[in-house]
């Protein structure tokens, strides 16, 4: 795991230098950024099926995940399904919602090889 590594939609060295400098607390966290991350996806697969409510709530929590370690792509798009949510636009979050998915599975998956 070095910094140098290349990840595509995650700033690592934005990442690093938010935890002082500390590389390896850095990649700890990204492991806990995959765990939390898959689960809230997964719930994010039937969008709106358990409600708006729910919805907004799982956005807001891979807005500030992605944010915290420095996928801010992933963080602005999870935060805009989170306002739609808040607004009931349902049509916004029909047509973005697969979308949002795919680049955050892609994200996860490119995570997971830059940590193996």
């Amino acid at each position: 795991m070095e910094s140098g590594g290349k990840c595509p939609g995650l700033d690592i060295d934005r990442g690093i230098e938010q935890f002082g400098g500390n590389e390896e607390l850095y990649f700890s966290i990204l492991q806990y950024y995959l765990s939390d991350a898959r689960t809230l996806l997964e719930s994010m697969q039937n969008a709106g099926e358990d409600g708006l409510e729910d919805y907004a709530r799982t956005a807001h929590s891979i807005k500030g995940a992605s944010r915290n370690v420095f996928a801010n792509d992933i963080g602005d798009a999870a935060e805009k399904l989170e306002h739609a949510a808040k607004d009931g636009d349902t049509a916004y979050i029909a047509e973005h919602n697969e979308e949002f998915l795919n680049d955050a599975w892609k994200l996860v998956h490119d995570i997971e090889g830059l940590i193996a």
